[in-house]
């Protein structure tokens, strides 16, 4: 429990959008904190400009946003400066929904989500409903894999749940899947967000004709064994400064952590230097 705390914390004091305002974080942190405790089941919080994210205790997919602004910063940063209304975004692996909400709420774009687990799921559409997005966001309660199908979940991991791989274990939830490819035959512009959790490059080889398409031209992922297989698909991995708005090659790929993928490296920074400012409620009114 300290060391949690303690790390929580670290992360706080070191975050981009919360270590000039420490004190205001610590704050911030401490009054969620005491709003966990005194309530029994959920809380709501305005989040970014007229968006609202339901708080469960133990969510923990959700409370980082409340503790530094926005939990995955490069990766959300780049998501509200990349997209406009006009395009698509396509969200591998849901979980309770925080990536729809910032494209679909926030920028306005439509969303294709997928979620296998059937409990999450329900929490993504009580989210999608709450900010009324309802028409913008085209929810699916299935996985993405390499074939159609079915696979076994885990489920007692919360946001980290996973493709069970251990024969043993009894905490697991039999779900559905299918691939991009029979999902999606002529994608307009978008931009994917692929994090399940280790099984990146299944869900890519069931999508190879989609990730061609001119029209998918960003790709997030969460940082595992991908990069040779996008590469071939025709992207490379980037970085973005989303202070400078700047979007630069880099020299050694960082696995491990959320990366960008791009195909278009012009497009992609007229994009992001022209996007409009946001306002982070969770970052005291941090306009980034």
């Amino acid at each position: 429990m300290l060391s949690s705390i303690t790390g929580i914390l670290k992360s706080i004091f070191n975050h981009p959008l919360t270590k000039k305002h420490r004190f205001l974080a610590l704050f911030g942190f401490i009054k969620f904190q005491i709003l966990m405790m005194l309530t029994k089941n959920r809380f709501l919080v305005k989040w970014v400009d007229e968006s609202q994210i339901i708080i469960r205790k133990g969510e923990h997919g959700l409370t980082g946003n409340l503790y530094f602004g926005l939990m995955d910063f490069q990766a959300m940063c780049f998501l509200l400066h990349y997209l406009r209304p006009s395009d698509d975004f396509y969200d591998i692996g849901s979980n309770v929904g925080a990536y729809t909400l910032l494209a679909s709420k926030v920028v306005g774009a439509r969303s294709f989500s997928y979620e296998p687990l059937p409990d999450t799921f329900d929490r993504f559409i009580e989210q999608i409903n709450i900010n009324c997005i309802s028409e913008l966001v085209f929810a699916k309660n299935i996985g993405i894999a390499e074939k159609k199908g079915g696979l076994e979940f885990t489920n007692n991991l919360n946001c980290m749940n996973h493709v069970n791989t251990d024969s043993s274990n009894k905490y697991v939830t039999p779900v559905e899947v299918t691939t991009l490819d029979s999902e999606h035959i002529n994608p307009q512009s978008c931009l994917v967000k692929i994090d399940v959790e280790g099984y990146e490059l299944n869900a890519i080889a069931g999508g190879e004709r989609f990730f061609k398409s001119s029209s998918v031209a960003a790709v997030i992922t969460g940082g595992g064994n991908e990069q040779q297989k996008l590469t071939d698909l025709g992207f490379f991995a980037v970085y973005y400064d989303p202070i400078s708005r700047t979007i630069t090659k880099p020299d050694t790929y960082n696995s491990g952590g959320d990366v960008i993928f791009i195909k278009d490296l012009k497009d992609a920074q007229e994009r992001c230097k022209t996007a409009k400012r946001f306002v982070v409620h969770t970052a005291n009114s941090i306009i980034i």
